[in-house]
């Protein structure tokens, strides 16, 4: 049997989506002119095509014609993707979500107002 596609994004595809989550819809030549700006070996038009098309496979967006060119948008939000790639995490390498933010406690520094939202966070759950 083939193996499942991730549902995940790739850093390519978050790239990708990066920009059409920016512009709001985006065609082919518009998201590989927005990824050349912003590296010093741009991708081939094909590539993003294809990416993009991969994109639409995984639900992350959605085209319609425009022209002779078909323009993406977004259906996933930044948000959700978020959501989607934590859940991934969580499941790949720990035991559970709190196992990860001991583990994100243990081994980053955070500012004060990231700690007075997590300490904020937390007293939401106890009085549940």
């Amino acid at each position: 049997m083939p193996e499942r596609k991730s549902q995940e994004l790739t850093p390519g595809e978050q790239r990708i989506m990066e920009v059409v989550w920016a512009r709001g819809n985006a065609t082919v030549s518009e998201v590989r002119d927005a990824l050349a700006a912003s590296s010093s070996t741009p991708p081939a038009f094909n590539t993003v095509q294809t990416m993009l098309r991969i994109l639409e496979t995984k639900g992350f967006v959605r085209h319609r014609e425009d022209g002779r060119a078909f323009r993406y948008s977004a259906v996933v939000n930044r948000e959700k993707a978020s959501r989607r790639a934590v859940k991934s995490l969580v499941n790949r390498f720990f035991a559970s979500p709190g196992a990860l933010a001991v583990n994100l406690l243990q081994t980053e520094s955070l500012t004060a107002e990231e700690i007075a939202a997590i300490e904020a966070l937390i007293a939401r759950e106890k009085a549940r």
